[in-house]
């Protein structure tokens, strides 16, 4: 091979199957957006993407889990698992389409003793994009992770004689974030 060729091949970046460079670009590290109508809004980010198996499927390549968490409160989360991280594809995928993403966690803390937790039983609409995906997730130059939907969940505030007052909501879910690939 002609050495001009050769480094011309060597500077192309690493792409993912449909073109796109691996890695996040110029998503933000904390912007992903849990709004819950008012002032509730609560921001996740320092997100990470494990291959745990924590929900794999015959055949499939190792699960991936994804999990961010609450600005400022390290013992909130949001946790995504993708059963088949080699059917993730370039483009976005309906919350509902629980074989190649399931929303496994959500839960913030609202402040004045209120609570955010996800209602797994209840209807999600809306979808996520994994942009920058490459090697099944686990390319060392991570991804970006895109929301734009509405889950279900319970806002509980305890308090005074009434104790622990528990109230479905709506969580609206939007923005792009970093996730790193240890």
């Amino acid at each position: 091979m002609r050495p001009a060729l050769l480094l011309m091949l060597l500077a192309v970046p690493a792409a993912c199957g449909n073109d796109t460079p691996c890695g996040p670009g110029d998503a933000p590290d904390n912007g992903l957006i849990a709004n819950l109508g008012g002032s509730d809004q609560l921001t996740f980010g320092s997100f990470t993407s494990s291959a745990n198996n924590d929900c794999s499927v015959a055949g499939a390549p190792t699960s991936l889990t994804v999990d961010g968490v609450q600005m400022g409160q390290s013992s909130f989360h949001m946790t995504f698992c993708l059963p088949r991280p080699d059917q993730i594809g370039g483009g976005a995928i309906d919350l509902t389409d629980d074989t190649r993403v399931q929303v496994i966690n959500i839960n913030g803390d609202l402040g004045g003793g209120c609570l955010l937790t996800l209602d797994p039983s209840g209807t999600m609409s809306g979808t996520i994009a994994f942009v920058g995906f490459c090697s099944d997730g686990t390319d060392p130059a991570g991804y970006a992770l895109e929301l734009d939907g509405t889950i279900p969940g319970f806002r509980a505030c305890t308090g005074g004689d009434a104790g622990t007052q528990s109230t479905p909501v709506d969580i609206a879910l939007s923005g792009t974030t970093v996730v790193t690939a240890p």
